[in-house]
C-alpha cells in the first residue's frame, strides 16, 4: 500500500506542534522548555539542551547530536508501530479519512510465505551485534531473532506488513575461507526482492540504501531510521523493479553500498537508475587513509553514531551533467571499460568492443542481412555475456524475431530440419533456454505505438526498470516521427540526436537499424544511410552489411590478363560487415567476411563461432568438425 505523501504532511501539518508536546511527554524529556519548544537530547546524555523542535520539518533536531525524530518515528519507536500503523494513528489524531484497506493480509497466490523466527533465547545474536555496536533496543526495532541453531534471522516485511522473506547468516565473524556460508534464505519458503525494513520507512523522507542487513541496522543505531537494505547483494538489483512504484514515492534517495568493487559497481548501476537528480551517494574514500571502513556498520563501529550520520547528511552528488572536474573523471581504457564484443573475430580486433554508452547504426540493402547480425549482436551475444536486453521490433512481427532469436541461442547442434526447409528445437532445450534468459530479454509490442517520443520514453524505462543494457531498434523508417516533408531531415537529427544522449545517460548500448538511400550496386558509404546525411555524424559505430551474390563468389577476370581483379577473388563467403565509422578505436575502413548458417540464423567467421554454445548449454563434449565450405546458402529475410 502506497499512501500518497502529500496527504502524510497534511496531517503533520494539521497536528504541528501538538506533535511536540506528545513527543515530551511519552519521552519525559528533561528540561523541557513549553515556551520555545527545547529539551535536553533524548538520545545522548548532555548539559546544556541542544533538542530543538523544527516547526516547518515538524521534527525534533537535536544540535550536538545530529538527530531528527518526528511524530511517525515516535510512533514506530516508542510505540512500537508499523508505517501503516504509524500513519492511521496520525489520521486518527487529525481525523483525516482514508481508507486503508487491509493491512498484513497475505495476497499472492500460490507463494510459500515464510514462517516468523522467534525462540525464548536471543543470546547469542545480542551478544554477536554487540560486538558490532548494535543494541537490543535496535534488534527490537527491527525484529531481529535467533533461530533454533543460533544464527541471526531477519524478517522482511512488504510495504503492507507481510512477513513474505526471512535471511539467515551466523551470529559471527564469517570466514569464507573455511566455508562459512554468508547468508540464506528460510528453508521451503519463497523469495521475493523486497526490501528489508520497508514497512517502516517514511516517504517524506530522504531513504538510504544500504547493501546488507547488519549495515542497515548500523544506520538505525546511529539515529536514522528511514534506511533500508538491498536482499540479495551488490550483484543483483532486481530489487529496483520489483519496488519500482514504492521508490518513486521519494525526491531523494541517498545509496551507501560497500567500499569495494562491487559495491561501486553497484552504485554505477543503481544511481542511473533511480534518477541521477534525486539520488546521491556515500563517499568514504576520505576514511580510506585511516581504518580503510568499507560499510556503514565499520563506520559505526570505528568512527561511533556521529560519524554515520554525518556522512548521510553530507551525501554526495552525483556530477552535474554539463560540468564535472577533470580529475574526477577515470581515464578511458579500452581493456577494463565495460561493453559487449559482437563474437566476430575481424570486428573486435578492429574495435575491441562495443562500449557502452554509445549508439550504433547497422545498414544495409533489403534482404542483406543487416537484421540478423544487428540481433545476433545486439540480443544473443549481450545475453550470453551476462547483460539484459530489450528489442523494438517495428517491423518484424515478435513472433517471427524470438524464432530467429531462439535458433541463434540453441545452436546448430541443437537444430533439427524437418523435410531440411523447417528448422526445429526440441523442448527441453527451449526449456533449459527459458530459465537461462527469464526475466532478462524484452521484446516491445510494436503493434501499440511507434511514435518516437513514445519509444524514447519506453526505452529509459525499460533501462531503468530492468537494468536493461543492449537495446535494438529495428528500424529507424517504421519510427513515427511526427514529421512532414519540410521538417523531416530535422526531426530524424532530433530522434537520433536523442538516441545518442539516452545511450551516453543511461551507460546502454543502443542499435539502430536503418535502409540506405541508394539501391545500385556500388558500395554503401556513411551518407548513403536514407535520411538525412549527418545522421551517421552523430553515431559513435557505422557497420555496412552486404549479401553476396553467386557472381561476387565467382570472382572477376581481368580479360587482358586472365588474373583476377584485385578484391574479386572468387571465395565462399555469404556476407560482409565493413566498420564505416569507429569513433572509440578509431579503426575503421576494414571488412570482416562472413559466413550464414540457415538453421541456427548464426553469422559467423570461424567453425568455433558457428558451434559456439552460449552458457545455457552446459554440454562439455567436444565441439564437432565442421566445414565451412559444406553449407547451402539460404535467404536471409
Amino acid at each position: 500500500m502506497i499512501i500518497e505523501k502529500e496527504i502524510i504532511q497534511e496531517a503533520k501539518d494539521k497536528l504541528g506542534e501538538q506533535a511536540a508536546f506528545i513527543i515530551a511527554k511519552d519521552l519525559e524529556l528533561e528540561n523541557f522548555d513549553e515556551k520555545n519548544l527545547k529539551a535536553s537530547c533524548y538520545f545522548h546524555n548532555e548539559k546544556t539542551p541542544s533538542m530543538i523542535w523544527d516547526i516547518k520539518r515538524h521534527m525534533y533536531h537535536c544540535f550536538s547530536c545530529g538527530r531528527n525524530y518526528n511524530i511517525l518515528d515516535h510512533f514506530m519507536e516508542h510505540n512500537k508501530m508499523t508505517f501503516l500503523e504509524s500513519v492511521q494513528k496520525l489520521f486518527e489524531l487529525t481525523h483525516t479519512k482514508y481508507r486503508f484497506g487491509e493491512i498484513g493480509i497475505k495476497s499472492k497466490k500460490n507463494y510459500k510465505y515464510p514462517k516468523r523466527e522467534q525462540n525464548i533465547s536471543r543470546s547469542k545474536v545480542e551478544e554477536y551485534l554487540a560486538l558490532r555496536k548494535i543494541s537490543k533496543k535496535t534488534l527490537d526495532y527491527c525484529d531481529v531473532q535467533q533461530d533454533s541453531n543460533g544464527n541471526i534471522a531477519f524478517h522482511y516485511f512488504d510495504e503492507n506488513d507481510v512477513l513474505s522473506l526471512v535471511k539467515y547468516r551466523p551470529a559471527k565473524k564469517i570466514n569464507k575461507q573455511k566455508g562459512d556460508i554468508k547468508a540464506w534464505s528460510q528453508k521451503d519458503s519463497d523469495t521475493v526482492p523486497i526490501l528489508y525494513n520497508m514497512n517502516k520507512i517514511e516517504p517524506t523522507r530522504p531513504l538510504v540504501i544500504v547493501e546488507g542487513e547488519l549495515d542497515c541496522l548500523s544506520v538505525i543505531e546511529a539515529g536514522y531510521s528511514n534506511v533500508v537494505s538491498v536482499p540479495f547483494g551488490a550483484a543483483s538489483n532486481n530489487w529496483i523493479d520489483h519496488n519500482w512504484d514504492w521508490l518513486q514515492q521519494f525526491e531523494k534517495i541517498i545509496t551507501w553500498s560497500d567500499y569495494d568493487e562491487a559495491g561501486i559497481k553497484m552504485r554505477q548501476d543503481v544511481c542511473p537508475r533511480l534518477g541521477n537528480w534525486r539520488t546521491l551517494y556515500i563517499d568514504l574514500s576520505d576514511l580510506q587513509q585511516d581504518k580503510k571502513v568499507k560499510d556503514a556498520n565499520e563506520v559505526l563501529y570505528f568512527y561511533g553514531k556521529e560519524k554515520v550520520l554525518e556522512l548521510i547528511e553530507n551525501a554526495s552528488e552525483s556530477p552535474l551533467d554539463d560540468f564535472i572536474d577533470i580529475d574526477d573523471i577515470k581515464s578511458f581504457d579500452l581493456e577494463s571499460e565495460q561493453g559487449v564484443y559482437t563474437g566476430l573475430k575481424e570486428i573486435d580486433n578492429a574495435i575491441n568492443k562495443l562500449y557502452f554508452g554509445n549508439l550504433v547504426i547497422w545498414t544495409g540493402k533489403r534482404g542483406n542481412g543487416k537484421t540478423v547480425i544487428a540481433n545476433q549482436i545486439a540480443i544473443s551475444e549481450p545475453l550470453n555475456q551476462g547483460y539484459n536486453v530489450a528489442a523494438f521490433s517495428l517491423e518484424l512481427p515478435n513472433p517471427m524475431l524470438k524464432s530467429w532469436v531462439d535458433r541463434n541461442i540453441a545452436g546448430r547442434e541443437r537444430i533439427t530440419m524437418k523435410n531440411d526447409k523447417t528448422p526445429m528445437i526440441d523442448g527441453k532445450t527451449m526449456g533449459e533456454i527459458a530459465m537461462w534468459r527469464k526475466s532478462r530479454c524484452f521484446l516491445y509490442n510494436n503493434e501499440i505505438n511507434k511514435n518516437y517520443k513514445h519509444i524514447l520514453n519506453r526505452i529509459e524505462e525499460i533501462v531503468r526498470r530492468k537494468g536493461v543494457k543492449s537495446i535494438l531498434l529495428d528500424n529507424f523508417m517504421m519510427v513515427d516521427l511526427e514529421a512532414h516533408n519540410s521538417d523531416k531531415y530535422d526531426k530524424q537529427i532530433e530522434f537520433i540526436k536523442e538516441l545518442v544522449i539516452l545511450a551516453r545517460k543511461l551507460y546502454c548500448i543502443i542499435h539502430l537499424v536503418a535502409h540506405p538511400r541508394k539501391t545500385g550496386e556500388q558500395e554503401l558509404q556513411n551518407d548513403d544511410i536514407s535520411g538525412s546525411g549527418h545522421i551517421t555524424d552523430l553515431a559513435q559505430y557505422v557497420f555496412a552489411i552486404k549479401r553476396f551474390k553467386d557472381e561476387d563468389r565467382d570472382g572477376v577476370i581481368n580479360v587482358k590478363t586472365g588474373q583476377y581483379y584485385k578484391g574479386k577473388e572468387p571465395h565462399n563467403y555469404d556476407l560482409s560487415a565493413t566498420i564505416l565509422k569507429n569513433r572509440i578505436t578509431g579503426e575503421q575502413d576494414k571488412t570482416a567476411m562472413l559466413h550464414f548458417d540457415y538453421p541456427s540464423y548464426r553469422i559467423y567467421d570461424t567453425p568455433e563461432m558457428l558451434w559456439k554454445r552460449y552458457k545455457w548449454n552446459r554440454d562439455t563434449s567436444p565441439m564437432p568438425d565442421y566445414d565451412p565450405k559444406d553449407k547451402k546458402n539460404t535467404p536471409f529475410d
